[in-house]
């Protein structure tokens, strides 16, 4: 007999009883929050690899509070922790699935499917199925259900918002970039047109990163290609997920968490993580580490200040090393012209023209934060993630 509570409810005490039985972690970081109203992207770093959820300095939640709370009372931030909390669910999953297979997660195909796959059941299930019947009416991708009933009235062919057609469709788009429901639509415009774009620069964005990071954690150079995955299977699994979180009777739901957490204690026991076999685990890091896809804190503080002080040729690899250690105090801290020199820089580099005066204001500034900073290198943070 299924549980009487409302999805949304339903969906938080399960998810966060998910969070407790597999010992998911909650794990604060060196970096402050707020830099985001200077235009900076979130510096917490995405590690589901480690089965960890990465926290602000000083944030105190592990969701534990959002207990007998309702989707309504939490804050956006803790819908993102939720939103990460999915990407490790998928990934445990996925591991449990490729039980017989020797480190799956070491193959290209299975890596880009299953990490793409996490992102489509992340959005699926968070903001298609909950947040659409909540205030926050979505979270990734802004959908409601009074905009839903509007958007199918208008878009002939749209299947319902909960629907395992929608799901099917979405799922292959976030694969292959492709939906007969995401074509181009030339008369289509207002909510449709503003639904379609958001979805098809999320999926682009997404499958252009998915291979970004890859190459990184090969040791490869960047291919700055998008995936695309055909054939996948992985829609049945992602709806049937999907239900475990929703619509599956207790004891079905008990079960997969059970399953789970008998996974997680054996790697426990192993140690390691997922992608302890890519080759950026198993050697020395590049003289020039990508800070997109590496977290400083896994290289020692020395090293780190080194990296900073040369940094003076604007580059992203070089520009997410600058964001990371400027978050490494809180931007309260900023004086007046710093905070200024910090949203020029962050501005400038979404053109093609780089402010290089605020560049190097900006790295100096992190020369003197690097210089009080101290913490113990971990390397299995060498594969975190950082793009938005």
């Amino acid at each position: 007999m299924n549980s009487p509570d409302p999805l949304p409810a339903r969906f938080l005490r399960r998810a966060l009883a998910y969070a407790r039985a597999t010992a998911i972690r909650f794990e604060p970081t060196l970096r402050h929050a707020g830099y985001g109203e200077l235009g900076l992207p979130d510096l917490r770093g995405f590690t589901p690899y480690r089965r960890a959820i990465r926290l602000f300095a000083g944030e105190q939640t592990d969701l534990s509070r959002c207990a007998g709370s309702t989707m309504d009372e939490l804050t956006t931030a803790e819908l993102w922790l939720l939103h990460d909390l999915l990407h490790v669910v998928w990934y445990d999953f996925a591991t449990l699935a490729a039980a017989r297979t020797e480190d799956p997660w070491a193959r290209r195909d299975f890596f880009v499917e299953h990490h793409l796959a996490s992102e489509a059941f992340a959005v699926l299930l968070l903001d298609y199925h909950v947040l659409s019947a909540t205030r926050h009416q979505g979270l990734a991708v802004e959908v409601s259900d009074g905009a839903w009933a509007k958007l199918r009235a208008a878009l002939p062919g749209l299947p319902p918002l909960r629907s395992r057609e929608l799901e099917r469709e979405l799922v292959r788009h976030y694969l292959t970039g492709k939906s007969r429901l995401l074509g181009p639509a030339p008369k289509s415009e207002g909510a449709v047109a503003a639904w379609r774009d958001h979805e098809v620069r999320y999926s682009d964005k997404q499958r252009g990163y998915v291979l970004l990071w890859w190459d990184d954690l090969r040791g490869k150079p960047p291919s700055n290609r998008a995936a695309v995955v055909e054939r996948s299977s992985v829609a049945d699994p992602i709806w049937h997920a999907i239900e475990l979180f929703t619509t599956a009777p207790e004891e079905e739901f008990a079960r997969q968490v059970r399953e789970s957490a008998a996974l997680s204690s054996g790697r426990g026991r192993a140690g390691g993580h997922l992608f302890a076999a890519l080759p950026k685990f198993r050697g020395e890091l590049p003289a020039e580490p990508d800070f997109r896809f590496t977290d400083a804190t896994a290289l020692p503080v020395e090293a780190i200040a080194e990296l900073v002080a040369t940094a003076e040729r604007p580059c992203a690899e070089r520009l997410f090393l600058l964001w990371q250690t400027l978050a490494l105090e809180p931007p309260e801290s900023l004086k007046p012209a710093e905070r200024a020199a910090v949203a020029s820089l962050a501005r400038s580099v979404q053109t093609p023209r780089v402010d290089r005066r605020a560049w190097k204001l900006v790295r100096e500034l992190c020369e003197r934060r690097v210089a009080r900073a101290k913490w113990r290198a971990d390397e299995s943070l060498r594969g975190a993630f950082f793009l938005p």
